[in-house]
């Protein structure tokens, strides 16, 4: 049971590294396996650590994630930082895109309810006497 909960802490404290490091899919994934073999033999050491002796031990995610950014080559990180706001950006316009075509449909379809009402709609009240 304990083992089990070790691989859990592990998971996410790799997983909250990773989350912050703006990388490439590559070096991301060799920059987490040297963590994980690291926090992996500390967890062998001290059995009873969890997520908190963790961080006390290597740090917050974000501090590991800045740390191994200033490391990395700035060409490939530039590379990617790149890649992620043109994607951002197509996303965006697809988001917007399909704004308008649905915008414009609705338009149409008041255009054409307009077109079948004679260019004015007739409202009938029908009185039904006083209610009780």
């Amino acid at each position: 049971m304990k083992r089990m909960m070790r691989n859990a802490a592990l998971r996410r404290y790799c997983r909250a590294v990773g989350r912050w490091l703006p990388c490439s899919r590559r070096e991301k994934k060799r920059i987490l396996a040297g963590l994980w073999a690291d926090v992996s033999a500390f967890l062998e050491r001290t059995p009873d650590a969890g997520i908190a002796q963790i961080k006390a031990q290597f740090g917050q995610p974000q501090v590991i994630a800045a740390a191994c950014v200033e490391n990395l080559d700035t060409k490939e990180l530039l590379r990617v930082l790149l890649v992620r706001r043109r994607v951002a950006a197509a996303v965006m316009a697809a988001i917007a895109a399909a704004l308008i075509l649905w915008g414009a449909g609705i338009v149409w379809e008041l255009v054409e309810l307009n077109n079948v009402l004679g260019g004015y709609g007739v409202t009938t009240v029908v009185d039904f006497g006083p209610v009780k």
